[in-house]
């Protein structure tokens, strides 16, 4: 058979594409070890898929849970009674892109409620530019936001923690005890006594920040402490992009070195999501060898089934077919059986995410107390399946390649009295 001519061209093609669907046993199954052989190919993806969705979750809940509180940067002014227009003057100098700044006032506290106590840090937020920063409302799972008469009505909103723990519920409701330095020769802390009503209970995602945090009006607490109206003791920054603040931070302390101290979401995290960036690298690499023993074993069983079917690429040889061609049809049949077992191996992924989050929704295998979090699910990332995908069609397409070579290089002699 002679080929020439673009539509003959085209032709060949097809045929080589036909005779590797035919060869690859996907139309009549070769034997039970093939596919046995592609399903540990399907455990394998669907492994490796579920392992980098889990912590690519987890490490996306973990920041969802800091920028609830801390936003994306966190600065005290060295110069207390520095204005926050002169801040957001500097920061602008800094940093060119659209950014948002709110100010807050902190205090250790004690709250008290029939009989229990427990730490708490009081935060002061400015009612109006907060939510440019934290996005408070939305997370907020009973009762309403603050209103215009907050202040007057001494109105709180609590973390989720504080609300269970205390059986507190929206319009209870309780005392915090505020310790105040006193300036007398006896050194000693004084005391005043806040009596607060709950507004709202919040979610901030985060174990720890749900048992500690209560917020209320900044107006409130300046003037429980005699402090000025507009005084804050810190500033929460939020920036366009996340990423940005490493580059934020470099720059603020050039210009303004030892004047303020400013930390970014990182900084809170305590190293926890620099290791998860690490910890993904590496299961990423461990599981994928599942994936590439896989892949090697459909190619072991491609290979000896194949084996047996000499005389039928021989005979394509005589009429017409070049090595080159046998070998990319045999290289094909590794690549079609690696796309089932892709294929499949999503399939199972998708259906086994529906069911841990199901059990992770009922607040199984997941205690707040150990890994932080009140809450997880878990979603897929479209680069991080792209990237399998690439992956796994790369391993099984490489790991045929070579028995393709080997039997395309026989000659037709050795193929006909093949036994």
């Amino acid at each position: 058979m002679c080929f020439s001519g673009k539509r003959k061209r085209v032709k060949k093609i097809k045929l080589v594409l036909n005779l590797s669907l035919k060869f690859s046993g996907v139309i009549k199954p070769v034997s039970l070890s093939s596919w046995l052989s592609v399903l540990g190919l399907v455990l394998g993806v669907s492994t490796l898929v579920l392992s980098l969705a889990l912590v690519d979750s987890y490490e996306k809940a973990f920041k969802k849970g800091i920028f609830s509180v801390y936003s994306h940067l966190r600065l005290r002014v060295d110069d207390q009674s520095e204005e926050l227009e002169s801040i957001k003057s500097r920061v602008s100098k800094v940093y060119n892109k659209e950014f948002h700044v709110s100010p807050i006032s902190i205090k250790e506290s004690l709250l008290a409620h029939k009989g229990s106590v427990a730490g708490v840090s009081l935060i002061g937020i400015d009612i109006k530019s907060i939510n440019t920063v934290i996005d408070l409302k939305d997370k907020i799972i009973k009762g309403k936001y603050f209103s215009k008469n907050t202040v007057a009505k001494s109105e709180v909103i609590i973390g989720k923690g504080i609300q269970e723990s205390f059986n507190l519920n929206v319009g209870d409701k309780f005392s915090v005890v505020i310790p105040i330095r006193s300036y007398d020769e006896s050194k000693q802390f004084a005391r005043k006594i806040l009596r607060l009503r709950v507004r709202a209970v919040v979610d901030f995602g985060t174990y720890d920040y749900n048992k500690r945090f209560l917020m209320l009006s900044k107006t409130l607490v300046n003037e429980v402490l005699d402090q000025p109206k507009n005084y804050f003791s810190e500033v929460r920054i939020k920036l366009k992009n996340a990423d940005d603040v490493i580059e934020f931070q470099k720059s603020w302390t050039k210009l303004w070195p030892s004047r303020d101290y400013i930390s970014n979401w990182k900084d809170e995290s305590g190293g926890l999501i620099e290791a998860i960036e690490i910890e993904k690298i590496v299961i990423f690499f461990l599981v994928l060898i599942m994936v590439v023993v896989a892949a090697f074993n459909v190619s072991t069983n491609l290979f000896l089934n194949l084996s047996k079917r000499q005389r039928d690429f021989s005979i394509l040889r005589t009429v017409g077919l070049r090595k080159k061609d046998i070998a990319l049809m045999l290289s094909l049949n590794g690549l079609l059986l690696g796309a089932i077992g892709l294929f499949f191996g999503f399939i199972l992924a998708f259906l086994i995410k529906g069911v841990l989050n199901y059990i992770l929704s009922k607040g199984y295998f997941l205690p707040p107390e150990v890994y932080k979090l009140t809450s997880l699910s878990i979603s897929f990332d479209g680069t991080e399946l792209f990237v399998v995908a690439i992956a796994t069609l790369s391993l099984c397409f490489i790991s045929a390649l070579a028995p393709a070579l080997g039997i395309s290089r026989q000659t037709v002699v050795e193929g006909i009295n093949y036994d």
